[in-house]
């Protein structure tokens, strides 16, 4: 059998045709032919990999705030994490890093820590030890990023999670950033 019948003949896909045809226009234009969705679907990941996702907003703040911004993460069924890693890139001019703290879905985890290994790039982590793993339908914090706002007046700069590894490898998208605004 082959994969276009696989994808359209199993019962968890049934309504994927529509959905994808719905979802195509809106990705890198790329044009939909009747006969083959393939392309679509591997940009889409639905192929290979589970949708899981991670993402962060930023509040804004001014000089000698103390920014709080949760990462959150959401999986499906075939999904665990007893273990993460990734990377935080900053503007050390305009941010300060101070910690990362456990999140609702790591609270009872062995260690969650980051350190700054250079200027503007934190490596963080943890693992569950005896904790208990996220899994199935979870979604939640990860962990919580705190940073001092050191800039002065109204400036923009960019917030960069990447480089995961260990539960959280295939969460999308890798990498994510967000824009913090200063306030005057």
């Amino acid at each position: 059998m082959g994969i276009r019948n696989w994808i359209f003949d199993n019962d968890r896909f049934n309504n994927l045709k529509d959905m994808v045809s719905g979802l195509g226009e809106k990705i890198d234009n790329i044009e939909l032919l009747p006969t083959d969705n393939t392309e679509v679907l591997n940009k889409l990941d639905l192929l290979t990999k589970p949708q899981a996702s991670i993402w962060f907003n930023v509040p804004s703040g001014k000089q000698g705030d103390i920014l709080e911004i949760p990462v959150y993460v959401k999986g499906e069924s075939i999904w665990e994490i007893s273990a993460f890693g990734l990377h935080l890139i900053f503007e050390t001019e305009k941010l300060n890093f101070i910690t990362i703290e456990r999140g609702d879905l790591t609270i009872d985890w062995q260690a969650v820590s980051g350190n700054e290994a250079t200027p503007g790039n934190v490596i963080m982590g943890g693992y569950m030890g005896a904790g208990s793993p996220i899994v199935g339908d979870s979604a939640g914090v990860l962990f919580k990023i705190k940073l001092q706002v050191i800039a002065n007046g109204y400036t923009e700069s960019e917030l960069v999670l990447n480089e995961y590894v260990d539960g959280i490898v295939n969460l999308k998208p890798n990498p994510v950033s967000r824009i913090f605004a200063y306030e005057s």
